[in-house]
């Protein structure tokens, strides 16, 4: 499952904040934005549970963070990419079904 974090962080500490990020293996995108809020991170978890220690771990790393609105999404259809090896890192692999190719108008 994903969990997706739209956040403000103070103007000028975007880039320390992605840094402190860097450390985290669960998470996948962390990007500045615009509108209401102004950073946003997606994050790749185990169950519904891991949700709010990862919010933990974001306000413990990034103290002047504001999670403004989480997005829960308990699956992902996948339909063509990259196979993950058991630690979510990419194997080399990539999936592509023969059957799907010639729906989609590609050879």
């Amino acid at each position: 499952m994903s969990c997706q974090w739209f956040a403000n962080v103070p103007a000028g500490q975007h880039e320390a904040a992605a840094a402190e990020l860097r450390g985290l293996r669960t998470v996948r995108l962390s990007a500045s934005t615009t509108g209401s809020t102004n950073f946003v991170i997606l994050m790749w978890l185990h169950s519904l549970a891991d949700v709010m220690n990862a919010e933990l771990a974001l306000q413990q790393r990034i103290p002047q963070i504001e999670l403004v609105e989480s997005v829960v999404i308990l699956n992902t259809a996948k339909r063509v990419g990259w196979m993950l090896n058991p630690d979510s890192t990419a194997s080399g692999a990539v999936v592509v079904s023969g059957t799907e190719l010639p729906s989609l108008g590609l050879q």
